[in-house]
């Protein structure tokens, strides 16, 4: 008996030990995070070549970043992609060549006037965003030659990635 009550106090004392080690990575150090992240960026900008207004609100979140204005409700997000995607069929289609995670502290870096426009609007979100830089399909680009970029900002709940915002 004694030797089994030392033996249930290891136990115990090793499971707390390895219990204390397991510590949860912050999204901008977990790389399924960032791949996951990049991805619904990926599928967001797919449906806006597509024209494809459900899969654009289904990953989308209010309030909402659109170049310098906040839309605060749903119901007015949708009207203007129905508005935006029915205006003319779109024949443009690009080839991502380049997509990276970003954390607030890094944008502080490469983009802090758009932190400075969130801040000032008081735009609630904007901890994680990416950048997908794109050619038009079909099109050699020089190595060096300037890219279109579209930064997205990106919002992490209930296990899931959201667009919340776009900017160029």
């Amino acid at each position: 008996m004694h030797y089994t009550g030392r033996l249930l106090s290891l136990f115990a004392i090793t499971c707390l030990g390895l219990s204390a080690c397991l510590k949860q990575v912050p999204i901008e150090d977990d790389m399924n995070q960032k791949r996951a992240a990049i991805a619904v960026a990926q599928k967001y900008m797919s449906a806006l070549e597509q024209q494809e207004f459900e899969a654009i609100m289904a990953l989308s979140t209010t309030p909402y970043w659109l170049d310098g204005d906040i839309v605060q409700d749903r119901e007015v997000l949708e009207k203007m992609w129905r508005e935006a995607l029915s205006s003319k069929p779109n024949t443009e289609r690009f080839e991502t060549v380049n997509a990276r995670f970003y954390s607030k502290a890094d944008l502080e870096f490469f983009a802090p006037r758009l932190l400075e426009q969130l801040q000032e609007k008081q735009m609630p979100a904007g901890e994680y965003f990416v950048v997908l830089q794109f050619v038009e399909a079909g099109v050699d680009a020089e190595p060096d030659a300037d890219r279109e970029g579209v930064l997205f900002l990106m919002h992490f709940e209930d296990g899931k990635w959201h667009v919340n915002g776009l900017s160029d």
